[in-house]
């Protein structure tokens, strides 16, 4: 007899052991062997899903260009995946913004920003799907060293992958010099007449600049000719120029107006160039636009655009500087 209970009470710790350990919410057998109610059973089962319902998260980021300017857009991007199994549900976004560095843009545009801080919630993300969130920045002339930025992600959906759920990013920010640019030429002229303008650049220094670069706009009016520099004229011209896009008060549409690009080269401080405009007016006020961008960063990039305002007159205006 004591070898027959002996020989059971074996086979029950194996069976035990066998099954492993009950989970919250699993069934448990009766006593006697009794089998549990429907209602107990169901909610064993419910149990059982919730423990499987997890959702690995991962987040990744980087930022466009390679190196930081001054004065210039810094882009990040965050991508988030879902890993699966599970989808995840009510996702926080949280990405910190480096010292020095002011938003511009972020897409969506539902994320909002305090304090150096973006936040993004996302309902729900299905197990295999993607989704990234851009944040565009201006590097502040008080920026220096390497800017860094970091983004971490949490579900209410359990993660059992924890330690991918942070990223970071480290850009190193360009030295700068002070480039500026002015423009001189008549405020006023006459209806259909050719006005001259001159677009200076000169590098203020500490650094030497190269990749020098001029963008103009014309609105209103026509741009027919652009000399001192490799200048070509064309459609508008790529960041961080987009000064020169600005839809103008004077005049509408693109049959109103005319772009240029000038390759100015390389400039050492105390150094100009000066790019000479010849444009068309038409009958109405017109506005003509120049941006000037190094390799560098700027530490003073408010003196990097000018803006002429021309009036329409009877006779030609005397010519006059026209300050930015």
């Amino acid at each position: 007899m004591r070898r027959i209970v002996a020989i059971v009470g074996c086979l029950v710790i194996g069976m035990f052991f066998t099954a492993g350990p009950v989970r919250a919410g699993a069934p448990v057998p009766e006593p006697g062997g009794a089998d549990v109610s429907a209602g107990q059973e169901q909610a064993g089962q419910d149990g059982a899903r919730g423990d499987q319902a997890e959702a690995d998260l991962s987040v990744a980021m980087s930022a466009s260009p390679g190196r930081a300017r001054a004065g210039a857009a810094l882009v990040y991007t965050i991508t988030l995946r879902n890993n699966g199994p599970a989808p995840a549900r009510d996702i926080s976004f949280v990405d910190r913004l480096p010292a020095g560095t002011a938003v511009i843009g972020m897409d969506p545009p539902d994320c909002a920003e305090a304090r150096g801080v973006v936040r993004c919630r996302v309902r729900t993300v299905r197990a295999g799907e993607s989704m990234s969130v851009r944040v565009v920045v201006l590097v502040e002339p008080s920026a220096s060293g390497t800017l860094t930025s970091a983004a971490r992600v949490a579900a209410r959906t359990p993660d059992p992958v924890p330690g991918n759920d942070q990223a970071s990013t480290a850009t190193p920010l360009l030295p700068g010099t002070d480039l500026a640019v002015r423009l001189a030429g008549p405020r006023e002229t006459e209806p259909g007449g050719l006005l001259r303008l001159t677009a200076r650049v000169v590098n203020r220094g500490p650094r030497t600049a190269s990749g020098v670069r001029l963008a103009v706009g014309a609105h209103g009016s026509r741009l027919l000719a652009a000399t001192g520099g490799a200048c070509r004229l064309g459609r508008p011209p790529a960041a961080p120029e987009a000064a020169v896009r600005t839809s103008s008060r004077y005049g509408a549409g693109p049959g109103r107006r005319s772009f240029a690009g000038c390759r100015l080269g390389t400039l050492r401080p105390g150094e100009s160039r000066t790019v000479r405009l010849l444009v068309r007016m038409g009958r109405r006020p017109a506005e003509v636009a120049v941006a000037v961008s190094p390799d560098l960063g700027d530490p003073r990039p408010g003196d990097n655009t000018g803006l002429a305002r021309v009036r329409i007159s009877r006779g030609g205006g005397p010519p006059g500087r026209v300050e930015p």
